[in-house]
């Protein structure tokens, strides 16, 4: 098998043609690659925003269901034949007094 001038270029023009293809991709692979992991960074970032958000929701919630509890303790009313119930609202010293009957 004879190699000549013509088939020799014909070779060389091939192996460079696939160096130069390798090369395009390598650096579009890279590219890919860059532009993955910064958006890997801003999800990750934007999750971490809406983790404080949830934190911060569930906390007024908490808060805002305690608040209710007590609003809704105080508001109720008191049983007169339950001394502990009294007690809860109106101190000893503060204790409505019953009044005399003069007869």
């Amino acid at each position: 098998m004879e190699m000549d001038a013509r088939m020799l270029l014909t070779v060389g023009g091939i192996i460079v043609s696939i160096a130069s293809a390798a090369a395009i991709v390598r650096q579009q692979l890279a590219t890919v690659i860059r532009e993955l992991k910064e958006m890997k960074l801003d999800y990750e970032a934007r999750l971490r925003d809406l983790d404080k958000r949830t934190d911060r929701q569930e906390v007024a919630i908490d808060l805002n269901a305690q608040k209710t509890s007590v609003l809704s303790g105080l508001c109720r009313p008191i049983s007169s034949t339950n001394p502990a119930e009294k007690s809860r609202v109106f101190p000893l010293w503060l204790e409505p007094t019953k009044p005399e009957s003069h007869t």
